[in-house]
């Protein structure tokens, strides 16, 4: 993800700024041992489906809340 890009970046700076990444949990991790057939066989597809499908809405609250956590943490240095 790009999220990784970020961290090697500022990895290089004398003083980097804070930073922090929040993935939204809509694209679980998946088991990669998993069939990845055509079609119905793609076990891994349709597990991240049904986990979007299911848990959607909530993904999408968790990441504003862990999101904003971070940003009330802040003290301002």
């Amino acid at each position: 993800m790009g999220d990784a890009a970020l961290g090697l970046a500022c990895e290089g700076l004398a003083a980097p700024p804070k930073w922090a990444v929040v993935r939204n949990l809509s694209d679980p991790q998946i088991n990669a041992e998993l069939p990845t057939g055509t079609g119905p066989l793609n076990m891994q597809i349709h597990w991240a489906v049904w986990y979007y499908e299911a848990f959607g809405y909530w993904t999408s609250v968790a990441g504003a809340l862990a999101a904003w956590g971070i940003i009330a943490g802040l003290d301002g240095s």
